[in-house]
């Protein structure tokens, strides 16, 4: 066999190969992802209502404790995420939020924060706090 007859039967062969693999679906095809927080450019924040608030490794009560903000008037939490369920602890309801303060990132329970829509609110809320 030539070396032309070689290079013309590979190439008959890959031509089918393409093909056969370019055929059409009638059933579309749909493909689900995740929501994804940095796609999101709505920002929260919180502010603590309470005398003092525990900042958790994790959403749970009894997930190992970051720290703890004592007479947290000021302090103002940059939301990251929120938990889909909410909870009740101590007669209290809501969601678990991942928050960032100062360098800090952790887990506080919603039933204690105060959630709003940008930092200014925050601020403004601070001072009616205090």
């Amino acid at each position: 066999m030539s070396r032309l007859a070689a290079v013309f039967i590979v190439s008959i062969v890959l031509s089918l190969i393409s093909v056969a693999g370019c055929s059409r679906s009638s059933e579309a095809r749909s493909i689900k992802l995740p929501p994804t927080p940095a796609f999101s450019n709505r920002q929260k924040w919180g502010v603590i209502i309470t005398p003092h608030l525990r900042l958790r490794q994790q959403p749970m009560v009894d997930s190992r404790l970051v720290t703890t903000f004592w007479n947290p008037g000021n302090i103002i939490l940059e939301i990251l995420s929120q938990t889909s369920v909410k909870e009740t602890i101590d007669d209290q309801s809501g969601y678990w939020y991942q928050i960032s303060y100062d360098g800090l990132t952790g887990w506080v329970f919603g039933g204690h924060v105060e959630i709003v829509d940008s930092r200014e609110e925050a601020l403004k809320r601070t001072r009616q706090l205090q």
